[in-house]
């Protein structure tokens, strides 16, 4: 799935963590709308914005596209120096990417012959899909897209385009003139904003449950053996209030991911204990900070 780019406010720029973090916030302060695509070498980063207010963080990964949050992004940034650009959006069509998450695909690299556009515009409408249409190019930087908001094509009065994508009504108009006059091959993902909102809900419940948590190591034995770390006692009771907790999953900065038995500490504060075999597993450093999750099966 392709990304259409906005109007662009800030090109692919090589900056440091800290950069990073500052020219965040910078965009927050001043009133955003937009977003901002954080990329490192293996996964990047979309950061939604209204009004200077984070509507969503997703991530990429691959051709998988997940709802995050800004906990991940900055134990990502810990570890990169990523590129950084940002692209002006209007705010309604902020609304409609930001569940990108969610979008399903609907049809790919589609001929559409002669007429054919304005029945399938008709089924969209009809389906309320909220998601995008790319109208393929020679390249990806050739595409353009429109965007479908309850399966109408958004407009905007002011600009006929914030950069792939057209929004003027007369543009949008002569776009869909030219499919239905001579054809062209498609790509079309979306949801139902149900859906969408359904799955936001979702992602968002399990995203509240992570943590960061420093690594302190135990010498000697540890309670419940070697496989068992420690949290302080009113965070897992806090996590227990959904379900019990009996396991934790840990996330390094490197990528490794396990799952170990968990018991509760008072005055552990924001440490998670474990002992030198784990710390060794995990290929986790001395006070490196990690995320954290109940392991719920």
């Amino acid at each position: 799935m392709n990304i259409p780019r906005g109007s662009v406010l800030l090109k692919p720029t090589l900056l440091s963590s800290e950069d990073v973090q500052l020219k965040v916030s910078n965009l927050k302060n001043h009133g955003f709308n937009g977003y901002i695509k954080v990329a490192g070498n293996e996964k990047a980063y979309l950061i939604f914005m209204g009004e200077g207010i984070v509507s969503s963080v997703v991530e990429i990964s691959g051709k998988d596209i997940s709802l995050t949050s800004e906990l991940f992004l900055h134990h990502y940034l810990k570890k990169e120096s990523p590129t950084v650009a940002s692209y002006v959006l209007a705010p309604e069509t902020i609304s409609v990417l930001s569940g990108i998450h969610a979008f399903q695909e609907k049809y790919l690299n589609t001929p559409i012959r002669k007429k054919e556009i304005r029945k399938l515009l008709g089924t969209l409408d009809g389906e309320r899909i909220t998601g995008m249409i790319e109208i393929v190019g020679k390249s990806a930087d050739d595409a353009v897209f429109l965007l479908l908001k309850q399966g109408r094509v958004l407009t905007d009065n002011f600009l006929d385009a914030y950069g792939q994508i057209i929004t003027g009504p007369e543009k949008v108009t002569e776009l869909i003139e030219s499919l239905s006059n001579q054809g062209g091959v498609i790509n079309i993902f979306g949801e139902t904003p149900d859906e969408i909102d359904r799955k936001k809900q979702e992602e968002e419940e399990k995203l509240t449950q992570y943590r960061e948590l420093v690594v302190s190591v135990e010498s000697g034995g540890i309670l419940g053996g070697g496989n068992t770390v420690k949290v302080d006692e009113t965070l897992l009771k806090e996590w227990s209030k959904i379900r019990p907790v009996q396991k934790l999953s840990l996330l390094t900065g490197s990528g490794t991911l396990e799952s170990y038995k968990v018991s509760g500490k008072k005055g552990l504060g924001n440490k998670i204990v474990m002992t030198a075999s784990i710390q060794k597993k995990l290929r986790a450093a001395k006070e490196e900070y990690l995320i954290v999750r109940p392991d719920n099966g």
